[in-house]
């Protein structure tokens, strides 16, 4: 069983933390009719040791693909360069690009296939296909091609049916949405969308082991969206937004700047809950990251 990481997406996570899930989810977006889930090599980055870089899903499937994959609840234009950073870096462990490249043989890879499930509160396309090629003007000479699938309510249900295990991800994200309608608060939201998915069957086994990681984990999540929301309706802090159009780092300093303690405590925990990088507002506080988890973890008890 994968262990729940400070700042896991749910989706990662429950993707993760059984290999028959993670089957299910490619043999729908693959078309293939898989059923050993040994035949999947997990290599998903982890942002440890010699590099930061981290992703979300990446595997080798049937010793012919490699995969990779990427749950989005924000749209990204620059997920084709992202992908690119992941394949480099994954290429990179399976060769010594010091010496292996120099070699006369080809070097040989499993054929990469890049996909990112989208559920998140904008409204987006049902499907479409994002190119690398649009950050260089349309060229040709290089290209890498991420295939974009919208699974909120309504939209991919052929491929959606095609999976239990992302089937029933997305009663869980629609629930959690039809409560937030109701005028439920996003933690009374999570709460009862879990217990209703436990009662009905619905991811019920994962919920059941790991019901407190769940709700902090998609809790961070929805939190963070909302906060994404309020930065482009000109609802946040006047000196964060301020900084978040000129340069991330020095609209921390200015918005933090502006506030008494009571302030810098809210500022620092809506910076925290808005996904904005640890590594910013530890200069711009100078508090430690435990300093900084803790007062973002207030809420979140």
């Amino acid at each position: 069983m994968a262990q729940a990481k400070y700042r896991d997406s749910l989706f990662r996570h429950y993707f993760m933390d059984d290999k028959r899930r993670l089957l299910s989810l490619l043999n729908a977006l693959l078309g293939t009719t898989g059923d050993d889930p040994d035949e999947i090599e997990i290599n998903t980055l982890d942002g440890l040791f010699f590099s930061a870089v981290k992703n979300d899903i990446s595997c080798v499937f049937q010793n012919r693909q490699l995969i990779l994959l990427e749950h989005q609840s924000t749209l990204n234009e620059n997920m084709p360069m992202r992908m690119l950073f992941y394949l480099v870096e994954l290429m990179k462990r399976k060769v010594n690009p010091s010496t292996q490249v120099f070699d006369e043989p080809l070097i040989t890879f499993p054929a990469p296939k890049f996909f990112v499930i989208y559920n998140g509160l904008k409204k987006a396309p049902e499907q479409r296909e994002m190119n690398l090629s649009d950050a260089f003007n349309g060229s040709s000479t290089i290209n890498l091609k991420v295939q974009f699938l919208n699974v909120n309510a309504g939209h991919n249900r052929e491929l959606i049916a095609k999976s239990k295990s992302l089937s029933n991800y997305c009663i869980f994200v629609d629930r959690v949405a039809y409560n937030r309608k109701r005028g439920m608060s996003i933690k009374e939201a999570i709460r009862e969308a879990m217990e209703y998915c436990i009662r009905e069957g619905v991811m019920a086994d994962y919920l059941r082991v790991n019901f407190k990681e769940a709700m902090n984990m998609y809790w961070f999540e929805y939190n963070a969206d909302e906060e994404r929301e309020a930065i482009e309706r000109g609802a946040f802090n006047r000196g964060v937004k301020q900084g978040i159009e000129q340069g991330i780092e020095q609209g921390i300093e200015q918005g933090i700047e502006q506030g008494a303690k009571q302030t810098k405590l809210e500022m620092i925990k809506n910076l925290v809950k808005a996904g904005t990088p640890l590594n910013f507002i530890k200069k711009a506080t100078g508090w430690t990251e435990e300093q900084i988890l803790a007062v973002a973890g207030d809420d979140n008890a």
